[in-house]
């Protein structure tokens, strides 16, 4: 048996509750490129993206929902690729080629609650479905 330095409280967990829509800000934590260009991936046929995990940093006024993630695949080419162009601008990236050059970034977003996607993905997910620049 291991012992815990100190007592974890149920209560004070974060939960995996959909963050409340509202503007935060985020930093990028995560970026992982997805190459789909080979024909045995099951996407094979579409476009290249990026997996990004955004952690929330404020405000003040919603601490307790600091730490909190979101995680968002985001499109490098096509239709889909309108809330990359989105990102990037805000974070000031004019050409794209590695996945580092996003890392610690922050930005504003505007979150939404897309329902669930049953039976693997039941929970209703929070999204960015706006970026905003930092003042």
């Amino acid at each position: 048996m291991a012992q815990i330095s100190q007592p974890v409280v149920t209560s004070e967990l974060k939960g995996s509750d959909p963050i409340p829509e509202a503007v935060y800000n985020f930093r990028i934590t995560r970026v992982k490129y997805v190459d789909i260009t080979n024909p045995s991936y099951k996407g094979a046929g579409k476009n290249n993206y990026i997996e990004v995990e955004f952690t929330v940093t404020g405000p003040a006024e919603n601490e307790r929902y600091i730490g909190r993630k979101c995680w968002m695949n985001m499109s490098l080419a096509g239709e889909g690729a309108y809330r990359t162009k989105d990102l990037f601008e805000k974070v000031g990236i004019e050409e794209f080629n590695d996945t580092d050059q996003l890392i610690n970034c922050e930005v504003a977003g505007v979150t939404v609650t897309r329902p669930g996607n049953p039976p693997k993905y039941p929970d209703p997910k929070t999204e960015i479905g706006k970026f905003q620049a930092l003042i």
